[in-house]
């Protein structure tokens, strides 16, 4: 292969419509014009606490963390796409639209990842994700309190988007880099069959996404990492033989880009 990430590109941050003024009450409005969007925000901000609660396992099991933050991605996952989809159709309109949304990729990543033993790297996409679009959102709930509220938590909130950049690029990246361990797993004896050619699914939708290019930017920044490594005089002949074919392996792989996002 020659997607992530604004998300999902970052996959643009949900709109809610119009925002509202004044305190409380506007943001009461706000959540029951458009409840789904708020219990997504929910959503997500028990994924980040429970890919915190994994990481330091003090008051629940490990395990039960990382099937919560997988669970609470899956949810969110599947909300996005009853916002952006029509009610589901027995046709093939419908499910091609399916297939584009980038909400449908991570349904798949989830339940993928939610029975194998747990790996740290496999929460990093779908938190760094929930960490971006909680963001957003309690962005907009302080500027309905007053665009001087919550001083402390409006800095985390910028440096958030500082860093969103560096954020879509590092879920691209863990993406990529799950793939061969997927496949090193089931060598190893300890992973399903399936996994690698489910997870190869996933990588050939993300690369392939209409709405974040980062799977395909890292994808033709390794490419020509690894060109440049092979056409060095230090590297051996043998090695440089094996990337090549690799990098020509990959590249026949890689599925076309998918239309302009709608």
């Amino acid at each position: 292969m020659a997607e992530s990430s604004s998300s999902e590109n970052k996959s643009e941050p949900e709109d809610s419509g119009p925002v509202p003024s004044g305190g409380i009450h506007a943001i009461k409005e706000h959540v029951s014009r458009d409840l789904t969007s708020f219990i997504m925000y929910c959503s997500r901000i028990f994924q980040i606490l429970a890919a915190m609660a994994y990481l330091v396992p003090i008051i629940f099991p490990a395990r039960m963390a990382y099937v919560s933050a997988l669970l609470a991605a899956l949810l969110t996952s599947i909300l996005r796409l009853r916002q952006r989809l029509p009610p589901p159709q027995l046709t093939r309109e419908w499910g091609a639209r399916l297939v584009l949304e980038d909400a449908s990729h991570y349904v798949m990543y989830a339940l993928v990842f939610v029975v194998p033993p747990p790996l740290t790297l496999v929460l990093l996409p779908v938190t760094l994700f929930a960490v971006l679009h909680s963001s957003s959102y309690t962005l907009q709930l302080l500027d309905l309190l007053g665009p001087s509220s919550a001083a402390p938590l409006r800095y985390l909130i910028s440096l958030v988007e500082l860093k969103s950049q560096a954020m879509l690029r590092a879920i691209a990246i863990a993406e990529i880099v799950l793939m061969p361990y997927t496949v090193a797993m089931l060598l190893v004896g300890r992973g399903s069959l399936l996994v690698p050619f489910i997870y190869y699914r996933f990588l050939s939708l993300r690369y392939a996404s209409r709405r974040n290019p980062y799977s395909r930017t890292i994808f033709a920044e390794l490419r020509v990492a690894l060109e440049r490594q092979a056409a060095s005089p230090r590297c051996p002949a043998l090695l440089s033989s094996a990337i090549h074919r690799g990098v020509a392996l990959v590249s026949a792989l890689s599925p076309p880009v998918m239309g302009a996002p709608q």
